[in-house]
């Protein structure tokens, strides 16, 4: 058959499987400008799998590869998966904290690209060598030569994979192997003689605020929003909590707004809306009336402290870098990565980490960090953990 038949029937049946093993899903469909953009892509790759063929097939005719079917299937997938590979290196390996980031895209190349590579060259070495390209006897000196050159570009592209992971790898100012035993929050929900679970979880993009305790009930407050810029966000959710550590009353915000009084704001441990014209005291005794503020009378047993931070319990004892991060709002943020923390509390020292301390909105170069804080409230049975300002986790003896 001729040459350029082979070529075009075999560019022809790579570019089909190309398609799909790495485009085509099922059922999928493309509108009528996708076709014609992967109609000239499809054309380039052909255009590019024919000449690829053909340039092959003239290092086979002119005595560069030894004519035998291994050197034909060996020779396409050895250099193609040398060159793809400095290519994916290039654009997929960032600088990296940890070895299994490195594995996982190292072991996706061999698996994804290289298992590619080597089906391609399997089928291109068959059509070369089957009828053979050329009837000259290849001397036994080429074949020493393809086996050293192809064990050269073996050797380099191992080379180049330790090249590539000693370049990225993130310097650590210890080792990851003394946190292994740091658990997400999450789990840690069965600790020695305490249980750590979630609490107060608001609505998806609100927040929580900092407890306050209402010092002659012995009861906390706390108080969801919606975030914003002023200084009395719109309330959500009110929880009234006992020292227990059980949520023993809840006032939505919708149940008392209506009309022109809009939003429900806290100032003080009095509820209102921005006019101050109608005052709630429900966080004081339970009352959801609204009373005209020229007429509303306040208590003198009416206290409400806020409740500080325990900043000595909770120690933040590693950061280890995962990535390099870039924020325009914190100069000194050169890397993401994982926060560990002590916290002690009773008898237990409680081990948990942070993941991807850094957050960012798409499309954003600001970033926030995530927050963790605790809060001990002096004669109640529980901690408290709030964590980035949206949730709340519970720490309390075992029952």
């Amino acid at each position: 058959m001729n040459l350029n038949i082979k070529a075009v029937i075999l560019a022809f049946v790579l570019l089909v499987f190309t398609y799909k093993y790495y485009v085509r899903t099922p059922g999928s469909f493309m509108s009528i400008l996708a076709v014609f953009a992967v109609g000239a892509i499809a054309l380039a790759i052909f255009v590019s799998y024919f000449f690829g063929i053909k340039l092959i097939a003239y290092f086979i005719n002119n005595g560069f590869i030894y004519p035998k079917l291994i050197f034909n299937i060996l020779w396409p997938f050895i250099v193609l998966t040398f060159v793809t590979w400095i290519i994916y290196g290039f654009i997929y390996i960032k600088p990296f904290g940890l070895n299994s980031d490195f594995i996982a895209l190292t072991t996706t190349f061999i698996f994804k690209n290289a298992l590619f590579i080597a089906i391609c060259s399997i089928l291109i070495g068959i059509t070369l060598s089957f009828p053979p390209l050329t009837d000259k006897t290849a001397s036994e000196m080429l074949m020493k030569k393809n086996i050293l050159y192809l064990v050269g570009i073996s050797s380099a592209f191992l080379f180049s994979i330790v090249i590539f992971y000693l370049v990225n790898k993130i310097n650590q100012t210890s080792s990851i192997a003394n946190y292994t035993t740091y658990q997400k929050l999450d789990d840690l929900n069965n600790e020695g003689t305490y249980t750590v679970q979630k609490f107060i979880v608001p609505s998806e993009n609100n927040f929580v605020g900092e407890p306050y305790v209402l010092p002659n009930k012995n009861e906390l407050i706390i108080i969801s929003d919606y975030g914003g810029n002023n200084r009395s966000k719109p309330i959500q959710k009110i929880y009234r909590i006992d020292t227990n550590g059980k949520i023993i009353a809840e006032l939505e915000a919708t149940v008392v707004e209506g009309g022109k009084f809009f939003p429900l704001i806290c100032k003080n441990g009095i509820l209102t809306d921005y006019d101050g014209k109608q005052l709630i005291s429900w966080i004081f005794d339970g009352n959801k009336e609204k009373q005209p503020a020229n007429s509303f009378r306040v208590n003198s047993d009416w206290k409400i402290d806020s409740l500080k931070q325990d900043t000595k319990a909770l120690k933040l004892v590693h950061f280890l870098k995962t990535g390099a991060f870039h924020c325009n709002n914190i100069d000194e943020v050169k890397y993401n990565g994982n926060n560990y923390y002590e916290l002690s509390y009773g008898s237990q020292n409680l081990k948990f980490r942070i993941d991807s301390i850094y957050t960012q909105d798409e499309g954003s170069t600001h970033c926030e960090e995530k927050k963790v804080e605790l809060y001990n409230p002096p004669g109640f049975n529980f901690g408290l953990i709030r964590f980035n300002e949206h949730e709340y986790y519970i720490i309390k003896p075992k029952n």
